[in-house]
């Protein structure tokens, strides 16, 4: 897993990482159920991922909580966030601009 950015917040003691999708490092069960809340409909590969936001009070010493998901569909990009993180997904599709 690659760390490729981040994101403090500031009303809350955590802060948000945006790392490359490795299935060593995640959980694919967790992954899944990521996606199951958010009522993705399609079918998702574990190659189709690109990067995975992941919220961690502690520097990611233990494991944080999936917020959101970049995946590839066919040539597009596409973010994938819970509601509650709406405004998580203008950082996401920055990542994506120069892909």
């Amino acid at each position: 897993m690659e760390i490729i950015g981040a994101l403090k917040k500031s009303c809350a003691n955590s802060t948000i990482y945006f790392c490359t999708y490795t299935p060593e490092d995640f959980d694919w069960q967790e992954v899944v159920v990521f996606l199951q809340r958010c009522q993705l409909m399609q079918d998702l590969a574990a190659d189709d991922i690109y990067c995975i936001a992941v919220e961690s009070e502690d520097n990611l010493s233990t494991e944080g909580r999936i917020v959101g998901i970049i995946f590839r569909n066919g040539e597009k990009y596409i973010s994938l966030v819970p509601q509650e993180y709406s405004d998580l997904d203008l950082y996401l599709k920055e990542l994506t601009e120069n892909e």
